[in-house]
């Protein structure tokens, strides 16, 4: 996790040195870091001093600024030669995203636009001397906010609640295409260097809005626009079913392994002469045939799972139609998150299945269309979960 938390400084560096999770990221394979931040950290709070325990393992980070900690963070990951992407992950410092926290747009009641853009002119003109510092993610997740934060923002909301656009008639307030145009411009007026990476809308699954209000086409941007989308097992409703009919089967196959035993037993067992009869009767109304039982049940299973889980060309079809068709050499496409929760895949109570699924369907559009991506995140749970990496 980024330093977009609460706790103003990145994931992990309170169980290991900031040098060994720079080693790690380089041995994993990996040669580009998406780096979080809050505008809380950046404009707020760059002077306060991190609580001790979420730089535990970091002495020489002690008494340190959050921001000072922010360019050390950098520094060690440039220093590597790992490419860095900054990345405005929402303005207040907390946990993202939801659609009830108010800040599914790049500026909330707390921040401003204003805000917003000078916090990536600032750090554009920062790290412009960085070539290793390679591009700026204006803003992550667009979504939608509630309705009482929408009015208070000048907006009018569709119902309970209001939802960015691109490509909105004469622009307006709520055109993510028109913001993202303008803090592109003022990145590149500090850094003319830098990818401007341009996330799309209803939690970055949503490119849509290029085919009307294509950025890359614009002489300020040209040659600098890279987009991003996100894809996680939940964002495929379907794949939770896989889960529910996992134990279906196993009920069914059970069942019929149950009744195969029980049967076996009344056949097999000591009876009185007397109870033969009465056995006999038990053994085949329990055991039956149980090839054919078995046959059946894999068979009903085999349908269930087919019919009713996505399939790989239906997931393909899906993302094909919300950001894949940019992949045909329109402009450049970054799976900036994608990932698994790990305690989904080790508990097993939860949608194993579906996200085991998803992760193969996933894995395996990446790779027919040799996809660049980033993983998220190195450190599995944020540090109040106290993990150990």
């Amino acid at each position: 996790y980024g330093a977009h938390m609460h706790e103003l400084v990145v994931g992990g560096l309170h169980k290991q040195p900031l040098s060994s999770l720079v080693r790690s990221i380089h041995a994993l394979g990996f040669n580009c870091v998406r780096l979080p931040y809050s505008l809380e950290m950046h404009l707020r709070r760059p002077d306060a001093r991190p609580r001790e325990a979420a730089i535990l393992a970091n002495p020489e980070l002690q008494n340190m600024s959050a921001l000072a900690i922010f360019d050390a963070t950098v520094k060690a990951l440039v220093d590597a030669r790992i490419m860095v992407v900054l990345n405005n992950h929402q303005g207040k410092a907390m946990w993202c995203c939801s659609e009830d926290d108010g800040e599914g747009l790049w500026y909330s009641q707390e921040y401003s636009e204003e805000d917003w853009l000078q916090s990536l002119r600032l750090l554009a003109r920062r790290y412009r001397e960085e070539p290793y510092v390679v591009g700026f993610d204006l803003r992550n997740e667009l979504r939608g906010i509630p309705a009482p934060v929408a009015w208070s923002l000048g907006l009018s909301p569709q119902g309970y609640r209001f939802w960015p656009q691109w490509g909105l008639s004469g622009g307006g307030k709520g055109d993510w295409g028109e913001a993202a145009l303008r803090a592109g411009a003022a990145v590149l007026q500090e850094k003319s260097d830098a990818l401007i990476v341009v996330e799309g809308l209803d939690f970055s699954t949503d490119l849509r809005g290029v085919r009307q209000r294509p950025l890359h086409r614009e002489p300020l941007l040209r040659g600098r626009v890279v987009y991003e989308a996100h894809d996680y097992c939940w964002y495929h409703v379907n794949f939770f079913r896989a889960w529910l009919l996992y134990w279906l089967s196993l009920g069914w196959a059970a069942e019929v392994f149950w009744r195969l035993c029980r049967g076996r037993s009344a056949k097999t067992s000591p009876a009185p002469a007397y109870d033969k009869e009465a056995q006999s009767r038990l053994g085949r109304s329990c055991g039956g045939r149980p090839s054919t039982k078995i046959l059946l049940a894999l068979s009903a299973g085999a349908f269930l799972m087919s019919s009713w889980t996505v399939s790989y060309s239906a997931f393909r079809s899906k993302l094909d139609n919300r950001w894949g068709f940019l992949l045909n050499g329109e402009a450049p496409v970054w799976l900036g998150e994608f990932g698994t929760n790990g305690y989904w895949i080790s508990d097993g109570w939860s949608a194993e299945v579906g996200e085991v699924l998803w992760l193969s369907h996933i894995l395996r559009y990446m790779q027919e269309h040799d996809l660049d991506y980033a993983y998220w995140a190195l450190n599995g749970t944020p540090v109040a979960d106290a993990l150990t990496m």
